[in-house]
């Protein structure tokens, strides 16, 4: 998969394509024009704004169904934005009069688009459309510098979008986390979006709201981008969300409402699309559940007989690494400590350093130090801790991460005994991190554990 540490996902089997039209874009000067193929909204979305971020093409003209709009104004936004660089045109399908009646400006006034876009065109269009593009603007068609398809395979989704989509979730301060929550309001505003990407951005506004800790608001946003969902007849994209919600009960404890939803509603979506990967990884999140449960013996079950055969069946080494972790998970939380160390060890850990994944290195380490630190092997915890696990998180910036690392380092030193310098680590490092970044309840958690600390002295 091709990505930047803040850019969206590529699928694989479009790295050909996205070299290619990469290629092309650094040889063209000047007015050019591409066409790019696609079969879901969610995911084309996805790559225009990868595109954005590693083409340039920050210029983004999407089509509102709603909005009527000439061919001159099309033309005036497709060309702002800094000189040279390309621009994207999506939403063709959604051009009020009707396709035909767009091809058929476009096709006209062609010598006009040139000449007012000196620049290149990236236009996203249906798959099931490109025949249509190509005979009704045939002149137009003629022009293109390429074809480009960046349709997902026949039976699939696109992969759910992961909290780290949005770089306000990662390593942004509360101050930066509250300014985008403020500009996706604005934007939003108070009525039902019309597009599958403002439903992304609902989305993305509802995972802001919950990392900083308001719930009720989260759930509202949810709600809302659930009822769009229905309204746009995205299935898929409702499901995500529903997922969502179950996630957000989870960190409120409703946990046989989470698990209701994950059972009865999403599980039955991704079996009936033949998702097997999103239907293991709804699988992955009710054995998470069920754990929280102590039903340990029922959540091994899954995780070993329903989730890593469908990974290893996939070829997917990372995800199976990833469950992998997690049966150890179930095993040390049953006090199977030999094979918990075991598995992170020879199954986990070589997987993340082969693939050069420093970040999911540095946090199976720190498992491994759970379990050094349960049996009392306190000195060798803290060496991981300190050496291994907490610098590569500051070298990230990953500021939640290193503050959580910190806090399980005071917690080694409590255990040997150095209650003060376990306090001065809580009140100096873990809590400034967490007022930051502005989640009140973990601010809570944090205070609460300086209280404890406070009274044990």
């Amino acid at each position: 998969m091709i990505g930047s540490e803040k850019g969206w996902p590529l699928l694989s089997e479009h790295s050909g394509a996205f070299l290619r039209l990469q290629r092309l874009l650094s040889r063209k000067e000047g007015f050019s024009l591409c066409f790019l193929t696609f079969s879901d909204s969610a995911y084309r979305d996805r790559v225009a704004a990868y595109f954005a971020e590693r083409l340039r093409a920050s210029t983004w003209v999407k089509i509102d169904r709603h909005e009527v709009i000439g061919t001159e104004l099309l033309f005036d936004r497709l060309n702002k934005g800094a000189r040279g660089e390309p621009a994207q045109l999506s939403g063709l399908e959604h051009w009020k009069e009707g396709l035909d009646d767009l091809l058929a400006r476009l096709n006209h006034r062609r010598d006009a688009l040139a000449a007012r876009c000196p620049r290149p065109l990236l236009f996203w269009v249906l798959t099931k459309d490109a025949e249509v593009v190509a005979t009704r603007a045939a002149d137009l068609w003629a022009w293109r510098s390429g074809l480009f398809a960046f349709s997902l395979p026949t039976g699939t989704v696109a992969a759910r979008l992961p909290p780290s989509d949005s770089p306000f979730l990662s390593d942004a301060d509360a101050e930066k986390r509250r300014a985008r929550v403020c500009e996706l309001q604005h934007h939003l505003g108070e009525t039902l979006p019309t597009l599958a990407y403002d439903v992304s951005l609902l989305i993305e506004l509802g995972d802001l709201q919950r990392a900083l800790g308001d719930w009720d608001s989260a759930e509202r946003t949810y709600q809302r981008a659930e009822r769009a969902s229905s309204d746009l007849d995205d299935r898929r994209r409702k499901t995500l969300v529903r997922s969502r919600v179950a996630d957000l009960f989870v960190d409120r404890g409703r946990l046989d409402a989470a698990l209701r939803i994950f059972t009865e509603e999403a599980l039955p979506v991704y079996e009936q699309l033949g998702d097997a990967r999103e239907a293991a990884a709804t699988r992955g999140q009710i054995a998470h559940i069920l754990q929280a449960r102590g039903e340990f013996d029922e959540a091994l079950r899954i995780r070993t007989e329903d989730e890593l055969p469908v990974y290893e069946r996939l070829g997917d080494v990372r995800s199976a690494a990833v469950t992998k972790g997690r049966i150890a998970d179930i095993l040390q939380a049953r006090g199977e400590f030999d094979e918990a160390l075991r598995i992170r060890t020879e199954d986990e850990l070589p997987v993340y350093e082969r693939l050069g994944d420093v970040r999911s290195a540095a946090v199976a380490k720190g498992r491994i130090a759970d379990i050094l630190q349960a049996r009392g092997r306190f000195d060798e915890a803290l060496r991981i801790r300190t050496e291994d696990e907490l610098p590569v998180y500051e070298r990230l910036g990953d500021v939640r991460a290193a503050a959580v690392a910190k806090g399980r380092i005071a917690d080694i030193l409590e255990a040997r005994g150095q209650l003060d310098e376990a306090l001065r680590v809580y009140k100096q490092e873990v809590l400034p991190a967490f007022e930051a970044l502005g989640n009140r309840n973990e601010v809570s958690t944090v205070q609460q554990r300086i209280d404890d600390l406070r009274g044990g002295r």
